[in-house]
C-alpha cells in the first residue's frame, strides 16, 4: 500500500502599470495615436493546494488489479485594486507625436490611492477513488468518480457569492489489446469545471458541465520506440463560457454569458517517436468543431484544423532538425457589423545543435524562417496581436 501526501502555498503578486494605445497614424504625417485608457492596478493572489491518496493492489481471479482512494482542497483568494489618475494631471484621450519621431515616452503620470475593486475566495475539495481492473490478460478497466463541493465567496457587494455541493463526476474506460502492436479503447467522462468569467452584472458565471466520449486506437512500433493514435471526440456541455463582445460596465474586463446545448467533436491523429536510434518524428493533426444548440460556431478564432510535422536526425555530434506548423482560416465578427478574418498560414522552425563533448553544446535556432506575419489573437474589439517574426537564437549550454 502507497500513501503520498502533498501540499503547495503560493502568493502571487503583480502592480502592471498599462498603457492603451489607440488609433490609425496617418501615413504621411504618423499622427494620430492616442492613449485612451491607462490602468494602474495591484493584483494578489494566495493559493494553499493539498492531495492525499492511498493506492491498493490487490490480486483476483488470477489478475493484479489496484484501487486508489483519495481527498483534495484548493483554495486560491484574490485582490485586485485600481488607483485613477490624480488631479490636474493630463486629460485622456492624450495624444502621441508622430510615429516616425515617438521615441515610445510617455508623462509620468500620478494617481490616487488604491482603491480596493474586487476580493473573493475560491475553494474547492473532493473525494475521488479510482480502480484499475485487469478483466482478462487483454481487457482492462479504469473506472473511479469524484464528489467535488466548490464555493465562490466574494466581498464585493455587487458580485453574488454562490456554492455547489456533492458533484458527482464519473468516469470510466476500457482497453482492448488486439495484439503486441495495438489496442483500441473507449471512455466516458462527467465534466465539472467552475469558471472564473463574469457577466455584465458582474455575477460569476458559473461552472461548466456535460458529458465527454472518445474512442481511439493505439499503435506502438519499433520495440515501442514509436508509438501512434487515432482518436474521435464527442462532447455536449452546458453553461459554457462564451465573450459578449463587450465590457463590463466601469471595468476594462470582458463580459461573458453561459451558453447551453455546446456540442464538440473531432479527430486527433498523432505519430511520435524514434524511426531509427538517430532519426525521431511527431506529426500531429487536430480537427475540432464547436458549434451551439442552434449550429453556430462557438470559437471561430480558434482553427478547426491544425497540422504539425517536426523532425530530428543526428549525425555524430551533429543534430538537424526542423518543425513546420499549420492551421487554417479564423475569424471573429464584429460588434460594428464586420468580419476580422486570419488566412490559414504555416510557419517553419529550424535547428542545429552541435555536441562539442559530452558536457558542452552550442545551438543555433530560427524560428519563423520565412518571416511569416500572421494574428496570434483577434480581440472582441478588432484588435489584433501579430504573432513572433522571424527569431534567431544561438545558445551554448554546458552541463556539470
Amino acid at each position: 500500500i502507497k500513501l503520498r501526501a502533498n501540499y503547495t502555498y503560493m502568493d502571487i503578486y503583480s502592480n502592471p502599470l498599462n498603457a492603451e494605445v489607440l488609433g490609425f497614424p496617418n501615413e504621411t504625417t504618423g499622427q494620430g495615436l492616442f492613449i485612451n485608457r491607462i490602468a494602474n492596478a495591484e493584483h494578489e493572489t494566495t493559493a494553499n493546494i493539498f492531495d492525499a491518496y492511498a493506492s491498493v493492489p490487490f490480486e483476483l481471479a488470477k489478475q493484479e488489479h489496484e484501487v486508489v482512494f483519495g481527498y483534495s482542497f484548493n483554495k486560491f483568494k484574490t485582490e485586485r485594486s485600481f488607483a485613477s489618475l490624480s488631479a490636474g494631471q493630463p486629460s485622456l484621450p492624450y495624444f502621441l507625436p508622430s510615429i516616425f519621431s515617438w521615441d515610445g515616452n510617455i508623462p509620468k503620470f500620478k494617481y490616487d490611492d488604491y482603491v480596493k475593486s474586487e476580493e473573493n475566495t475560491r475553494t474547492q475539495n473532493a473525494l475521488y477513488t479510482v480502480g484499475r481492473f485487469n478483466l482478462t490478460d487483454d481487457l482492462k478497466l479504469i473506472a473511479g468518480a469524484r464528489v467535488t463541493n466548490y464555493k465562490f465567496e466574494s466581498e464585493v457587494e455587487r458580485v453574488k457569492s454562490y456554492e455547489d455541493n456533492g458533484i458527482f463526476t464519473p468516469y470510466a474506460g476500457l482497453i482492448y489489446d488486439i495484439d503486441e502492436n495495438h489496442s483500441i479503447y473507449t471512455s466516458y467522462t462527467s465534466i465539472f469545471i467552475p469558471q472564473s468569467q463574469k457577466t455584465k452584472s458582474f455575477d460569476e458565471v458559473g461552472a461548466k458541465e456535460g458529458n465527454n466520449y472518445e474512442v481511439g486506437i493505439k499503435a506502438e512500433y519499433f520495440d515501442k520506440r514509436l508509438n501512434s493514435s487515432i482518436v474521435y471526440f464527442h462532447s455536449k456541455q452546458e453553461n459554457v463560457a462564451t465573450t459578449d463582445n463587450e465590457l463590463i460596465p466601469g471595468t476594462s474586463e470582458f463580459a461573458y454569458y453561459g451558453v447551453d446545448g455546446v456540442t464538440s467533436k473531432g479527430v486527433e491523429v498523432s505519430v511520435n517517436g524514434e524511426i531509427t536510434d538517430n532519426w525521431n518524428m511527431d506529426f500531429g493533426f487536430t480537427y475540432i468543431s464547436t458549434e451551439d444548440a442552434d449550429g453556430k460556431e462557438i470559437s471561430p478564432t480558434i482553427p478547426k484544423k491544425e497540422v504539425s510535422l517536426s523532425s530530428k536526425y543526428k549525425m555524430g555530434q551533429l543534430s538537424l532538425g526542423g518543425t513546420i506548423n499549420w492551421q487554417d482560416d479564423t475569424y471573429r465578427d464584429l460588434p460594428i457589423s464586420k468580419t476580422v478574418k486570419q488566412d490559414d498560414f504555416y510557419t517553419v522552425d529550424a535547428m542545429a545543435k552541435y555536441e562539442f563533448s559530452k558536457n558542452l553544446s552550442v545551438q543555433l535556432n530560427v524560428d519563423n524562417i520565412f518571416n511569416e506575419e500572421y494574428y496570434q489573437n483577434i480581440y472582441w474589439n478588432g484588435q489584433v496581436i501579430f504573432g513572433t517574426p522571424r527569431k534567431t537564437t544561438l545558445s551554448l549550454n554546458y552541463k556539470f
